[in-house]
């Protein structure tokens, strides 16, 4: 119930279908052409084609993708040099961001074309997880966010990107959430850098220490930290 409507394609359908074109939004980031967006939103496509806001319409390609932010960086088929440079999006600094402010949620929601919806943001680090889908430390948010939204921007009342849209609650009205773009900023400079994220390990195991813990390695009352349990013979 949770993602059903964003994560599934064929959600309450029942026909035969031979062709499926899903909608979403997506933000440029650069302006020479390359696009971020949910990885839902083109997972499944065979090919990928942006449509600006002013019509024109661009074939894209993959750069890279990171699947457990639901992320990825397309980048569009086209002359964007001199002139032709689009605009691109004004990243908010995450430690401006403040609970309770205005923001604006743009996109292509069941595919009517630059709906804005307001609203405020309400939380961060919400942790959220559905079967095998599991999100951390996103934006929530009353904004209206439907089918379509998806990868859109979720932005501040200058207009700067403080989120990439991402899904609602479906079984509550005014939940929304946004990946942060702090978090969006630092998987894009790795996918244009490698065309992959590489996240950093340590290579132990850890638990929290129990009383009981405490008592056998005979820990002072007053006890910090976690105690490692394993060393990865393999790892960092």
């Amino acid at each position: 119930l949770f993602f059903n409507q964003f994560f599934n394609p064929h959600y309450q359908r029942r026909e035969v279908i031979t062709k499926f074109f899903p909608l979403g939004s997506g933000v440029i980031i650069d302006p020479a052409g390359l696009v971020i967006t949910n990885y839902h939103v083109v997972q499944r496509a065979g090919s990928v084609e942006v449509r600006l806001w002013n019509g024109k319409s661009y074939p894209a390609v993959l750069v890279g993708y990171d699947q457990p932010n639901d992320l990825c960086l397309l980048r569009l088929n086209g002359d964007f040099s001199g002139a032709n440079a689009l605009t691109a999006a004004n990243f908010a600094r995450s430690e401006d961001l403040l609970l309770g402010e205005t923001v604006i949620s743009i996109g292509n929601p069941f595919g009517l074309e630059h709906s804005v919806s307001l609203g405020v943001l309400s939380a961060f680090n919400r942790s959220l997880t559905e079967g095998n889908i599991s999100f951390s430390d996103i934006i929530q948010t009353d904004a209206a966010i439907n089918p379509g939204n998806s990868g859109g921007p979720l932005i501040n009342l200058d207009g700067d990107l403080i989120g990439i849209n991402l899904a609602i609650r479906q079984d509550a009205q005014g939940i929304g959430f946004a990946i942060p773009s702090s978090i969006a900023t630092d998987i894009v400079e790795s996918l244009t850098k490698t065309g992959k994220v590489v996240r950093g390990w340590m290579g132990v195991a850890i638990q929290e220490i129990t009383p009981a813990l405490a008592k056998s390695f005979k820990l002072p009352d007053q006890r910090k930290g976690v105690l490692i349990s394993d060393v990865n013979e393999n790892g960092p």
